[in-house]
């Protein structure tokens, strides 16, 4: 929704309020299978390439590794999910700007942002899309914005939370 407001000069004061319906807990699909690259839609290809924060090509025998018993698509992500939350120290208030997710594996700590670097690398790599998302998360003890990743299997985004 948008809106536009053309106000005379001087003095203005504006109150807004939402009232919002989330779910308590995000979709999982076990067994969710990986979808093939000719079956991604066109824009979610871009969430296979590497970036400034994600480099995907420098984590592949990582991810390997983690992932040598798991069926491909939604299984491999909850294994590296698993992986970075008991390698990767989560550290609040640790880090002040981002990192890559090189500098992470090396650091060995970091927050929740640092964390999603790594696992969408890890993801990624494999030729899983993933994704980052900061927002709020109901139940979260802490109310400030937060960072999770999202992966594309079975043909939709699926939420995952690295906190441990």
């Amino acid at each position: 929704m948008c809106q536009r407001l053309l106000a005379a000069p001087g003095g203005l004061i504006v109150h807004a309020g939402a009232e919002v319906m989330v779910a308590e807990s995000f979709d999982r699909a076990p067994e969710a299978r990986l979808t093939l690259m000719q079956e991604i839609p066109t824009e979610v290809l871009t969430y296979l390439l590497p970036s400034r924060y994600c480099e995907p090509e420098y984590f592949y025998d990582m991810t390997v590794d983690v992932n040598q018993d798991e069926l491909s698509g939604y299984d491999q992500v909850v294994s590296i999910t698993n992986g970075v939350k008991q390698s990767i120290a989560f550290s609040p208030g640790s880090s002040d700007q981002p990192i890559s997710a090189i500098q992470v594996n090396i650091r060995q700590y970091g927050v929740c942002r640092d964390l999603s670097h790594l696992a969408i690398a890890m993801c990624r790599s494999i030729s899983i899309s993933a994704r980052m998302v900061v927002g709020y998360l109901y139940g979260l003890q802490s109310m400030g914005l937060h960072a999770w990743f999202e992966v594309y299997v079975g043909g939709r985004w699926y939420g995952l939370i690295l906190l441990k």
